[in-house]
């Protein structure tokens, strides 16, 4: 709410300065619609208001005699005529500048539009389009003055909410000021693949009764097949929903009965296959238990469409509607849909500071409208249900105002005068007459404070919040890369250890699926261990965390600098992706990491390696409780220099000159 308010608040110079260019547009604009149209929109109108026709009446005079037309009087045929002017007109700078702010807001503009192209001359009785040309000012005012000058608000709430969010950063302090936006990008991306860990992968069955069926099921519901199968059936039964219509004749009726029987037994065979195959470990899935409680519902719908022929106590219909709430699957691999969602939840808290602010503006002027134009008899727009009696009908009409709908007609409603009320009404001061200036200035007002600030900051926030959701930077990373390697990893480590051997990391990076499978398309085991660096952990630690008993362990010292623990083969699930993404170039680099990430004068002084640390430890407390004691690249090197020893042996002994063939780190061992 504050970031919102200051943002308001700091935009108020900007909106000063649009507002400026606004009116040196709309100015010109004026003098022009002042000297096209001031003065002619008066018109002859019956009792009931209505234009009387141009070949009925013709002028001022035809419609109202020698009289000075202030009162009605009797016109051709004993019919009662009378000359007035449009409550929208040019007459002076002030009403041109209603007039513009009416057609720049699309209410009642037409009304406007028609009566300038209508015009025939001063004092004459308005023709139908007599004046065509009045239709390119309208049109040249609308690009200009409504599509450029007025949007410049919106452009000026979203450059001042943007970038004050950018500097206040997420938890509110100045944390990102001293960042760029590639760093932040970074940022968020370490951010990513912190919020993910591995899983385990679902066991075969296990050896008994009916294991050739069960491990059939196994597969099924393994297979990205049977998935897309099912999506496909969600989305014809959507369609068979859609088919649905009044007056269904018996026919049409059986038919729809029939697919949703066929429907509902897919669903259900398929949770049955799930189930057979995955065991209970069908359950550890949210979206299987999602699938399982719609798939329960269905079935119940099938049961009480055909068990009675009464009306049953619940609406089958009711229960046919909720297995639409299986589409939601689909976000699972529709990323530009599950962007948006993300994007609408994201921008949830912010709308609603929002929405507070709007209604903090709606509950001012609903109770300045309601002390204003609380008498004003029932004309026009205003009736039993649209009015300023109470606070509550107050309030409901503000909210609908605030949409800037139908606005021009309430002003013209609270613009009533003598002889349609009563100026003398039970001795107040306007009688039930209303006050065309404070009609004006308080429907203006607030259609400009409410409509094209306030409900306009709604599109700042969501666009703020999709471009931070949906920010396809470079050095980005996609959540489901993410996901897509922890899948791959999987078939690496089964039981979730966090840990692969370093043997097999050639392996993991030749076999890994899109987007990861180019990174070392050409290179050779030993060129990828020295490219990635990845830290290795010893085997005794790693084996004493995880309750496996171990072997005595030994080293050999390369050089002075760097010793090699040679049961140091254990690579840890976060080391890895970090590494792989690095290769992506997706994340920091050593030297950005230990850049500060809090900026000067912060209260703690925390580097961001050490913020980095602290999420470490909640999320992956194994690995933080582990010491690196070599890499990938020192065992790189010990590959090279076992070559070296057995080419120089090999010239030696046998006289050979050739290099002898590259070890790999099987020889190694």
């Amino acid at each position: 709410m504050r970031i919102v308010v200051d943002a308001l608040c700091l935009s108020i110079p900007a909106f000063f300065n649009v507002f400026a260019i606004s009116m040196i547009f709309w100015l010109i604009f004026a003098l022009m619609g002042y000297g096209f149209f001031g003065g002619l929109f008066y018109k002859c109108v019956d009792a009931d208001g209505e234009r009387v026709d141009y070949d009925v009446v013709g002028n001022r005079t035809a419609c109202c005699g020698s009289s000075n037309c202030t009162e009605s009087a009797p016109g051709i045929d004993g019919d009662v005529f009378r000359w007035e002017n449009s409550e929208v007109n040019f007459d002076n700078v002030f009403n041109a500048y209603l007039a513009l702010f009416q057609v720049a807001t699309f209410e009642g503009w037409q009304e406007v539009m028609q009566d300038a192209v209508d015009i025939t001359g001063r004092n004459r009785q308005p023709q139908r389009e007599h004046q065509f040309y009045a239709y390119w000012y309208f049109f040249i005012f609308i690009v200009i003055g409504s599509f450029l000058t007025l949007n410049l608000f919106i452009g000026v709430i979203i450059d001042n909410f943007t970038r004050l969010k950018g500097q206040m950063g997420n938890d509110g302090s100045e944390s990102h000021l001293f960042l760029t936006d590639e760093q932040l990008v970074r940022i968020r991306s370490i951010k990513k693949v912190l919020r993910s860990r591995p899983m385990k992968s679902v066991p075969l069955p296990p050896d008994g009764v009916l294991y050739e069926f069960r491990h059939l099921c196994y597969k099924l519901s393994q297979s990205i097949k049977f998935e897309l199968f099912i999506m496909v059936v969600i989305v014809a039964n959507l369609v068979l929903l859609c088919t649905d219509h009044y007056g269904e004749n018996e026919q049409e009726e059986k038919i729809q009965l029939i697919f949703n029987v066929i429907f509902s037994c897919t669903f259900v065979l398929e949770a049955t296959i799930k189930l057979l195959g995955l065991r209970r470990y069908y359950f550890q899935s949210y979206w299987n238990n999602f699938d399982l409680i719609i798939t329960i519902l269905g079935a119940i719908d099938v049961v009480l469409t055909l068990g009675t022929d009464e009306s049953p106590p619940v609406d089958p219909t009711f229960l046919r509607i909720l297995r639409l709430a299986r589409l939601v699957r689909l976000l699972k691999h529709a990323k530009g849909i599950r962007d948006l969602l993300i994007t609408m939840i994201v921008s949830l808290p912010a709308l609603f500071n929002v929405g507070v602010l709007l209604f903090m503006i709606i509950f001012v002027y609903a109770i300045i409208g309601m002390v204003l134009f609380r008498y004003v008899i029932y004309n026009g727009a205003l009736n039993p249900i649209v009015n300023f009696e109470t606070f509550g009908r107050s309030l409901q009409l503000m909210f609908r105002l605030c949409t800037a709908a139908g606005w021009n007609d309430i002003t013209d409603a609270l613009s009533v005068q003598p002889p349609y009320c009563n100026a003398t009404y039970d001795g107040l001061p306007n009688g039930n007459c209303g006050d065309p200036v404070a009609a004006k200035w308080f429907m203006s007002t607030y259609v400009g404070i409410a409509f094209l600030i306030i409900v306009n900051m709604y599109i700042a926030v969501i666009l703020e919040s999709l471009e931070e959701t949906t920010d396809e930077d470079e050095h980005a990373i996609d959540p489901q890369d993410i996901e897509v390697f922890y899948q791959h990893w999987q078939r690496f480590d089964p039981t979730a250890t966090q840990f692969i051997d370093v043997t097999r990391i050639p392996n993991f990076f030749r076999t890994i699926p899109s987007p990861f499978d180019k990174l070392f398309l050409y290179s050779k085991d030993l060129d990828i261990l020295d490219t990635l660096d990845i830290p290795l952990y010893c085997n005794r630690d790693v084996d004493d965390l995880n309750g496996i008993p171990h072997a005595d362990t030994t080293s050999l010292e390369v050089n002075s600098a760097a010793p090699i623990e040679f049961t140091a083969t254990k690579a840890h699930c976060l080391d890895v992706i970090i590494a792989t993404f690095k290769s992506k170039g997706s994340l920091f680099t050593d030297t950005e990491l230990d850049a500060k990430a809090h900026g000067h004068g912060s209260a703690t002084g925390d580097t961001w390696m050490e913020h980095l640390g602290e999420v470490l430890s909640e999320r992956f407390p194994v690995r933080r409780s582990l010491q690196p004691v070599s890499s990938t690249k020192q065992w790189y090197k010990l590959c090279k220099a076992v070559n070296t020893v057995q080419t120089v042996w090999k010239r030696r002994t046998t006289g050979d000159f050739r290099p002898a063939a590259p070890a790999n780190l099987e020889d190694v061992f």
